[in-house]
């Protein structure tokens, strides 16, 4: 279980559409209306239909499962057991537990084709997690208005000190869903939709005040590279292949990465991966700039972990304010430069911040940040 305010940070998981509701037929004769959560096992005899691996989290009188996702009313006088058989109340969260429906009727839940995207808090980080494994993550709409709207409310977050983006299954992203892109004709209002948002995603992961630290436990190919390229910070598992293949197939590369690639590669290898669109591997990627660690699959998440935790030990206002002078190094000149440098640090000495990291140096203990 985690606390009623980690659990309040997950609620960006129901900023996606409403799911479908309980489906259920009258009520039967039983006087105690009960909906429990258990290990796949029916209860005083009732009928019920599980999901399974799902994470529940309760709000109010609704109770949630998320992965797959579903959403139900909780009868005012219903109570709802967890896996251990504790109660749970409003603000709980429970991970990985069978929902069963158990409350005297006998009822099916319908559950929606995806979420594709799942937001995890550990503390102060937040990781996003793609989610449509079965296309190997590749992006849709949803996913990408799903990712704005989640980036949107954590750079308001000032709890929320470090993102970690990655992917569910063996693949982080496998770019734009062609298959989809070809049984559906988009008129263009639909095109302006697609693209003005995926751009819009790109520039909030790379202007997002909180470090952002891709964990690509798997293929990265066209936007799901540049959504890497996208991130401060690029961990690479080994297994993984990446590419930009959007020249070879008719279409276009995306994150400003035609502007961006060149500067970073170099004049000569940038036109190779994108007017070739040749893959690339993560050693590759690492001697280039592109990653700051190339480790096996299962060491890629917990080594983005271990980096998020590193920097979210930092001050908050300190970071903040450098993340924002990195991402603007390339469009001003050096006075400009040593202007803002001086408002930031001038910003800096006015916060608490400031104070306890002086008092830790000179006690010579951990500082801890507030953020103010």
């Amino acid at each position: 279980m985690v606390s009623a305010r980690r659990s309040a940070r997950m609620t960006g998981l129901l900023a996606l559409p409403a799911f479908a509701a309980l489906l259920a037929v009258p009520p039967a004769t039983a006087q105690e209306r009960t909906i429990a959560l258990v290990g796949g096992q029916l209860l005083d005899g009732y009928e019920a239909n599980p999901i399974h691996h799902a994470t529940v989290l309760i709000e109010g009188n609704r109770i949630v499962a998320v992965g797959p996702a579903s959403e139900i009313e909780i009868p005012s006088d219903a109570e709802v057991i967890d896996t251990r058989g504790k109660t749970m109340m409003p603000g709980m969260v429970d991970a990985h537990v069978h929902i069963m429906i158990l409350d005297g009727r006998r009822g099916t839940l319908s559950v929606p084709a995806e979420v594709p995207l799942l937001v995890e808090a550990e503390g102060p980080v937040r990781i996003l997690r793609l989610n449509r494994p079965h296309r190997l993550n590749a992006v849709s709409l949803p996913m990408y208005e799903a990712l704005e709207a989640e980036l949107e409310r954590i750079g308001a977050d000032l709890e929320t000190r470090v993102v970690i983006l990655t992917g569910s299954g063996r693949g982080f992203c496998s770019g734009a869903d062609l298959k989809a892109h070809r049984d559906h004709e988009a008129s263009l209002a639909e095109r302006h939709a697609y693209i003005d948002t995926s751009q819009r995603v790109y520039r909030a992961l790379q202007t997002l005040p909180q470090p952002v630290v891709a964990a690509v436990n798997g293929h990265a190919i066209g936007a799901g590279c540049e959504l890497a390229l996208s991130c401060d910070f690029v961990i690479v598992a080994e297994e993984a292949r990446l590419r930009m293949p959007e020249v070879a197939l008719g279409t276009f590369i995306g994150g400003g990465t035609a502007y961006t690639l060149r500067r970073r590669v170099g004049h000569a290898r940038a036109p190779e991966l994108i007017l070739l669109g040749r893959y690339f591997t993560p050693e590759e990627a690492g001697a280039w700039g592109l990653a700051n660690q190339v480790l096996p699959a299962d060491e890629a998440l917990p080594a983005a972990r271990e980096l998020a935790a590193r920097l979210a030990r930092n001050a908050p206002i300190s970071m903040r304010l450098a993340k924002r002078l990195l991402d603007r190094a390339e469009s001003v000149d050096a006075d400009e430069a040593l202007r803002l440098e001086a408002e930031a640090l001038l910003t800096c000495m006015a916060s608490e911040d400031w104070r306890e990291g002086l008092e830790a140096f000179a006690r010579n203990r951990d500082p801890v940040y507030r953020g103010a």
